[in-house]
């Protein structure tokens, strides 16, 4: 796996990622404003169900993802259709569980959260709707699997970009047009349809040697699937628990009302967070590649240098959204939203300044199949979660929510996840905090000062005024991340890259 190729991969990702970000800013102020604070909360709260019975991927789609790359690199084409029909099979199964148990699921969501009477058939039959939707949803974990195994990760962007493009659109014609929650998650299931046909158009197009057969399902596959994915899954399971436990929780101990203010900050965050992992997992298949060659000491390099560049990132947009965050939500959703939103915002992105690079961590141990102690510290951090947070919402509301959430994530990936990654790939944390950390403090200090220096005098009432803030102090951010962080050929390297830029510019 060529370092190029990372690369484009990276690119297709954080592209496509970015598209599906822009989406959402322009639409989730019409949708707050249009459907009001309970009703987004009610909406917020099915998609943390959507969270939660996502879980039944049972990390199939890492699994696909691993083994496809693995046999597509032997060019093994027999083991390659025998995963990808054997795991048809599974997420079909599934998607069929997932049905079937809607109804009860609805009953169970209804009688937990703290809503007004006359909603609660609507939520009923959301729920019920939400559910056929991440039935076929996660199907089409298979394709996302399947494509990600070839590294052709500019397919699964394309087509989630065009999925979130669509929805947007009939979300606003709908809603203008008075409907509310039922249309949304009609509008979500008809998006996630087209979403599998594009996928197998295009997979039959640019891989016709893959093929889905019932002749093609195997024990063997499935076990060595089911292995893999079963430690993933515990991770997944963690994940949701983490992220998505808030909003029911919220909404049991206070209002769907409640889960709104709670929500806007928390997206924000989320928005960060899956920018790392567009940047991340583009590792896990690059990284089982060079393991099944036995390289470990290219997988240690890139595990550095994907360290250090997950940092740089993630440093940026989390000490921008802590001093600017909230000036960005006032002029996002309004003034008032900024002063039910600030606390948690700058709660959450301290969480993410740990978080972020992390992530880099976890698709290292994903790749080598070596996730299984990850996974199981991951779920017990999931539960103080889960403990942490039913005891502090009583007391702080929605800022007690926030710290349940942070307190143990930033111990987790600030401690024991680079540990046990140093650990598992022999590298010194010496080395490892020579070349990453380290060197990334003397331009994190300067990010914070230059923000909040335009925080103070020069407060960003505009859009514009913002955008331009942001810019200038990342300019200078990026010049001492040039000075501090990279090495000689990557100065080298990047000034080739400005010299390009200009040239073609001129």
């Amino acid at each position: 796996m060529s370092t190029a190729k990372i690369s484009r991969n990276v690119f297709a990702n954080i592209t496509g990622m970015m598209a599906q970000i822009i989406i959402a800013f322009i639409l989730s102020p019409f949708l707050v404003h249009t459907l009001g604070d309970t009703k987004y909360g009610i909406w917020t709260i099915a998609v943390a169900f959507t969270g939660y019975m996502n879980l039944l991927d049972l990390g199939l789609t890492s699994a696909v993802n691993k083994y496809v790359a693995k046999y597509s690199s032997l060019k093994d084409n027999k083991n390659v259709n025998a995963i990808v029909s054997t795991s048809f099979a599974l997420f079909f199964f599934m998607g069929l569980i997932i049905v079937l148990v809607s109804p009860f699921m609805a009953d169970f969501i209804v009688s937990i959260i703290n809503i007004d009477q006359s909603l609660t058939n609507v939520v009923h039959l959301l729920i019920i709707i939400v559910s056929f939707d991440i039935a076929i949803f996660v199907i089409s974990g298979l394709f996302k699997g399947i494509f990600g195994g070839f590294q052709h990760y500019s397919v699964i962007n394309f087509t989630q970009v065009i999925s979130a493009l669509y929805k947007a659109l009939m979300f606003y014609y709908f809603l203008s047009e008075g409907h509310d929650l039922i249309a949304m998650g009609l509008i979500s299931i008809s998006a996630n349809i087209m979403t599998i046909i594009i996928f197998y158009s295009l997979l039959k197009k640019n891989y016709p040697q893959v093929s889905i057969e019932f002749s093609g399902i195997s024990r063997p596959s499935a076990s060595k699937i089911l292995h893999y994915s079963k430690f993933t899954f515990i991770a997944m399971m963690a994940n949701q628990l983490i992220y998505y436990s808030d909003a029911f929780v919220i909404g049991y101990f206070m209002s769907a009302a409640a889960v709104t203010y709670y929500s806007i900050p928390w997206t924000l965050a989320e928005y960060t967070k899956k920018i790392s992992m567009a940047i991340s997992q583009t590792y896990t298949p690059a990284v089982s590649e060079i393991d099944a060659r036995g390289d470990m000491e290219h997988i240690k390099s890139l595990y550095l240098s994907g360290t250090k560049y997950m940092i740089i990132i993630s440093n940026l947009l989390a000490i921008g959204m802590i001093v600017l965050g909230g000036t960005f939500i006032a002029l996002w959703m309004g003034e008032k939203y900024k002063e039910l939103c600030e606390t948690v915002l700058i709660i959450l992105f301290v969480n993410q300044i740990f978080q972020g690079p992390q992530q880099i961590s976890y698709s290292i141990l994903q790749g080598m199949a070596k996730q299984k102690y990850y996974s199981y510290i991951s779920m017990g951090v999931s539960v103080v979660n889960l403990i942490l947070s039913i005891l502090l919402v009583q007391k702080w509301g929605i800022v007690g929510v926030a710290l349940g959430a942070a307190i143990p994530q930033i111990l987790f990936h600030g401690l024991y996840v680079p540990w046990s990654t140093l650990k598992t790939i022999n590298l010194s944390a010496r080395v490892y905090l020579k070349k990453t950390y380290i060197p990334s403090i003397i331009p994190s200090i300067v990010l914070f000062i230059s923000l909040y220096l335009v925080s103070v005098y020069f407060y960003p009432d505009s859009y514009l005024k913002l955008l331009t803030s942001a810019f200038l102090c990342s300019l200078v951010y990026m010049v001492f991340v040039y000075i501090f962080m990279f090495d000689k050929s990557e100065k080298s390297a990047s000034i080739r890259f400005i010299r390009k830029r200009l040239k073609l510019a001129v």
